[in-house]
């Protein structure tokens, strides 16, 4: 994405992301977002369901939900982010928007899909990253 598009997509994401409150935790609607203000050409690919959708040290919450309905059932959401374990300190990514609590993923995608893999890891440098492989039920 470029020109500016990053914005007015993060714009969007924020004003459709969809959720419910459900058994004290959200859960996700199947709903596909919408994305008026992007040209086609630039979110082609959010309307299309992936065997395997991966995001390596980004993050953004609204982007959850949107992220699990590009998964088809039975494939695979990889995730590796950030997170604050409570045993290790570090100075980036500074603000906690940027990293995931402990249990965090397991909770968003407890409903829908099948939890395979969901570890706490120290990357190169010593940070923790929240190692996450779910696969989504039909």
């Amino acid at each position: 994405m470029v020109d500016g598009s990053v914005k007015r997509y993060q714009e969007s994401l924020s004003s459709q992301t969809s959720m419910k409150d459900g058994d004290g935790a959200s859960e996700m609607i199947k709903t596909r977002p919408k994305f008026d203000n992007i040209p086609e050409k630039e979110i082609e690919f959010l309307n299309k369901e992936y065997d395997l959708v991966i995001s390596i040290r980004f993050l953004r919450r609204e982007f959850l939900s949107n992220m699990a309905s590009l998964v088809k059932p039975h494939g695979f959401l990889l995730i590796s982010t950030f997170v604050n374990d409570g045993k290790h300190t570090y100075k980036n990514p500074r603000s906690n928007s940027h990293r995931l609590e402990l249990g965090e993923l397991a909770t968003k995608f407890r409903k829908g899909f099948e939890i395979i893999n969901d570890e706490i890891e120290l990357i190169e440098d010593g940070r923790p990253v929240n190692s996450f492989l779910a696969r989504k039920k039909i």
